[in-house]
C-alpha cells in the first residue's frame, strides 16, 4: 500500500481527505448499489459472464426480506461488490477506521448473507463463493439452514484462500439459508504507510452462484474449485 500516512498529515489536510474520501465512498455506493432485500435472481456457475455488480454494505437480504436465488446453468454467478470502510464495525466510516487497523494490525469484514432457494430452482447441493480482489481471503464460515439440523443434511464446509464452498444432500425450494462469513486481508499492512485511501475507499469483489451436480460427478466437485480459482481474475 502507497500513500502518505494519514496520521502524519496537517489536519486541514486530513479532514479534507476524509470528507473526499466519504464523499468518493458515497458514489461508489450510488454507481454499484441497488437494493439488496426482496431481490429475485437467477445465477449458475461461472460457463457465462456474471450479472451486474450489486453492492452491498455487509449484508445481502434480511432474515425478514431475503434473497431469493433460481438456480440456471446459463445465467453466471452474482457478484457482490462488498464495500469496506467501517472497519471497527461502529456503523459510521471515520478516522476512527484507521486507528482500529493500527491497533490491531489486521484488516477484516463481514458478509452476513440471507438467502432462499427460489421456487423455479431444483433442490440444490451445494453453494459456492469466490473472492476476486487481490490480497483477500476467505476466513471462517457458519451457515444456519432454517428448520434443519445441518448434520442430517451432511452440511460441509470448506474454504481455502479466496475459494469457500459448502456442499449438503438436497435442499428443496423454499429453504432458507443464512451464512456469515469473514473476510481477511492478507496484503502487506505496514502500520506506517496505511493511507486513509486504503481504508475508506476499499472494495472486494466476490462471485457467487449454487451448481447442481449430477450424482457420478459429485466427487469432482471440490476439484472443480480449483478451475474456480484460476478464473477468478477473469471477469476484474
Amino acid at each position: 500500500m502507497n500513500g502518505t500516512p494519514f496520521s502524519d498529515a496537517p489536519i486541514g489536510i486530513r479532514r479534507a481527505n476524509h470528507h473526499f474520501v466519504v464523499c468518493m465512498l458515497t458514489l461508489l455506493l450510488f454507481f454499484f448499489a441497488v437494493p439488496a432485500r426482496g431481490l429475485t435472481i437467477s445465477a449458475g456457475p461461472p460457463t457465462n459472464q456474471p450479472s451486474d455488480p450489486i453492492g452491498v454494505l455487509g449484508f445481502f437480504g434480511t432474515e425478514d426480506d431475503r434473497v431469493i436465488i433460481d438456480f440456471d446453468p446459463t445465467a453466471g454467478p452474482i457478484l457482490k461488490v462488498v464495500v469496506t470502510g467501517d472497519v471497527n464495525g461502529d456503523g459510521a466510516v471515520s478516522i476512527d477506521d484507521v486507528n482500529t487497523i493500527r491497533v490491531n494490525n489486521a484488516w477484516t469484514t463481514t458478509l452476513h448473507e440471507h438467502l432462499e432457494i427460489g421456487p423455479n430452482s431444483p433442490p440444490w447441493t451445494d453453494w459456492h463463493e469466490e473472492i476476486l480482489s487481490d490480497e483477500w481471503d476467505w476466513g471462517p464460515a457458519i451457515v444456519d439452514i432454517i428448520g434443519i439440523d445441518e448434520a442430517d443434511v451432511n452440511l460441509q464446509i470448506m474454504h481455502m484462500g479466496p475459494g469457500l464452498w459448502m456442499t449438503f444432500d438436497p435442499l428443496p425450494p423454499g429453504t432458507q439459508i443464512d451464512i456469515w462469513k469473514l473476510l481477511v486481508f492478507t496484503g502487506d499492512l505496514d502500520l506506517e504507510t496505511v493511507s486513509v485511501e486504503d481504508v475508506l475507499n476499499g472494495r472486494v469483489d466476490v462471485l457467487e452462484y449454487p451448481t447442481i451436480p449430477e450424482p457420478s460427478t459429485a466427487a469432482l466437485a471440490i476439484l472443480g474449485l480449483s478451475g474456480v480459482v484460476a478464473l477468478r481474475r477473469r471477469w476484474r
